[in-house]
């Protein structure tokens, strides 16, 4: 004899399997793993690109800083702040000066993920900054 299926039980079985895995809720999971994450999805307010380049340039410092430390998350909290502060303006470079822009580009993702890696590697970290600055110097000559 078949057993007759319970519609109930059913619909009681996959509210639970929804509310277990939170599908469909659209809501992302609380991420409290680091202020710099928290950092890098916020959006990021225009600014000028010579004060962004400053910026960058200061920040870039104290990331030497932080890598002749041997500080790791001193940084990778200098490497967050370097990808916002050229997210800020960087739109403006890349239609204005294409090239400046890719020769910024080229130096600072490697940086970036660099500083997020343990051990840091000092000396292609210290060769990559040394790159990121040379290219933002250019492009400041030009923002004159």
């Amino acid at each position: 004899m078949m057993k007759r299926w319970n519609p109930g039980l059913a619909a009681a079985v996959f509210t639970a399997v929804i509310a277990i895995t939170g599908c469909g809720t659209g809501q992302p999971t609380a991420n409290t793993s680091s202020p710099s994450t928290q950092n890098e999805t916020a959006p990021t307010q225009a600014v000028a690109p010579k004060q962004g380049v400053a910026k960058m340039l200061t920040t870039l410092n104290g990331l030497d800083t932080s890598v002749q430390q041997n500080h790791a998350s001193a940084a990778a909290t200098a490497g967050s702040q370097l990808e916002a502060a050229w997210s800020s303006f960087e739109d403006q470079v890349h239609s204005k000066f294409p090239s400046d822009y890719e020769n910024v580009e080229t130096s600072l993702d490697p940086l970036v993920a660099g500083t997020h890696t343990t051990p840091l590697d000092a000396g292609s970290l210290t060769t990559l900054s040394s790159q990121l600055r040379a290219a933002l110097n250019q492009l400041a000559t030009k923002l004159k």
